[in-house]
């Protein structure tokens, strides 16, 4: 499992608890991690570089102490692409990972919980001007595929769906889908008025996956990509959900329950980051985010 599979963890983990406003102990995260004392030291590591990537965690000593995270996650952080998409995000923009967090709700969704984020340049370049353009309700021109004159749309929301970015936007007075990664060329253009009815037809469209809480109670949808995903699913939630096609649900009184397998499957089947993304992570952080405590 890679260094950043399992600070994630642990963030997730120290939400959990602060819900209850409980302190956690050194110990309990070791337990949650699985792992032994012997590596008190590299989770000692996580809180730190946590902490220095703005997600304060105050630390107090004594026999009711431990470790608590300041301020709840924000639901930008419920979804794994957008961690990673986040900080991608931040270290093109050099700025703090928080700020990417606050706007990716409001313009990226994922609607299957699957995939890696292995982004290309190019990809992450048209990205971020889509949701400039978004935000400031600009329309965009661009070249697509193969089509040699320019397409314009007003953009509206991009999803993230097995392994790729998707434009979701008004063409033509219709609702058109837009691969990201084939995107060429693209200009923002002039204003436009957001249709809200658009909008809200969007965001109900995308309530079917993840992870919603209702009643006190947490419940997971994915679709899977394949039979061998859903069985790996089926797996490591041990049977308790339910099965529709490559449908999986599955509901539990502790977000936690839910989350935790989530990760699993994640470090054990996809690879989150590959080790020069992790060593340009490292890099920004010890060059751009150290003011953060100032």
């Amino acid at each position: 499992m890679s260094k950043l599979s399992q600070e994630l963890q642990v963030l997730y983990f120290l939400n959990e608890r602060r819900k209850n406003n409980r302190y956690t102990k050194l110990s309990e995260i070791l337990d949650y991690l699985d792992l032994d004392y012997n590596s008190s030291r590299h989770v000692r590591r996580y809180l730190y570089d946590l902490d220095l990537s703005g997600f304060y965690i105050e630390t107090k000593r004594g026999s009711n102490g431990g470790y608590m995270l300041q301020d709840p996650l924000s639901e930008g952080l419920l979804l794994m692409p957008n961690i990673s998409l986040a900080i991608l995000l931040s270290m093109k923009r050099n700025q703090k990972i928080e700020e990417s967090l606050k706007e990716l709700p409001n313009y990226i969704s994922s609607k299957y919980i699957e995939g890696d984020n292995d982004l290309s340049t190019k990809t992450l370049d048209n990205l971020c001007d889509i949701v400039n353009a978004i935000k400031h309700c600009f329309t965009v021109a661009f070249n697509y595929k193969d089509i040699v004159s320019k397409i314009i749309v007003e953009p509206y929301r991009i999803i993230y769906t097995n392994h790729s970015y998707y434009l979701y936007g008004i063409n033509n007075k219709k609702m058109k889908v837009y691969d990201v990664s084939s995107m060429n060329n693209i200009e923002q253009q002039k204003k436009y008025k957001k249709d809200e009815t658009m909008d809200e037809y969007l965001k109900n469209s995308l309530n079917d996956y993840g992870v919603k809480l209702t009643n006190n109670k947490a419940t997971l949808k994915v679709r899977c990509k394949d039979k061998n995903t859903l069985n790996k699913f089926i797996k490591y939630f041990e049977n308790k959900g339910k099965i529709n096609g490559l449908e999986y649900e599955v509901s539990s009184n502790s977000e936690n329950e839910l989350f935790y397998p989530l990760f699993r499957i994640s470090a054990d089947d996809y690879a989150i980051l590959n080790d020069e993304f992790k060593a340009n992570y490292v890099a920004y952080l010890e060059k751009y985010l150290t003011v953060l405590k100032g």
